[in-house]
């Protein structure tokens, strides 16, 4: 019996965590930073949050760049979903393409 009390808290507290940080820390991991083209759809190399993209609960917003190549801005009205941001990689999932785009940390 108390072993299960014991799984239960360690899992309540896990959830919470997770929760915790995916609405309150996650988001302001990827603001200050700057993001180098790994894999996926590409969206311009590299690419800030404040000049490129923006969140919106979980969706990421591109934005248009007259300086970026045409290609990109096509690729940048595609919709994206904001799937993490763990040990300096950035991760987004297209939902038109149906793939895994993946950033790095610039250094």
């Amino acid at each position: 019996m108390m072993k299960r009390k014991l799984k239960f808290y360690i899992l309540s507290a896990f959830v919470l965590i997770t929760i915790t940080d995916r609405y309150l820390w996650m988001p302001n991991r990827v603001k200050n930073e700057t993001w180098m083209y790994e894999k996926g759809t590409y969206l311009g190399d590299p690419i800030t949050y404040t000049n490129d993209f923006e969140i919106k609960d979980s969706h990421i917003i591109f934005k248009q760049n007259t300086t970026k190549p045409e290609e990109v801005n096509q690729n940048r009205e595609d919709n994206f979903y904001f799937t993490g941001c763990y040990f300096g990689w950035l991760f987004m999932y297209n939902t038109i393409s149906d793939e895994v785009v993946i950033y790095l940390h610039k250094s």
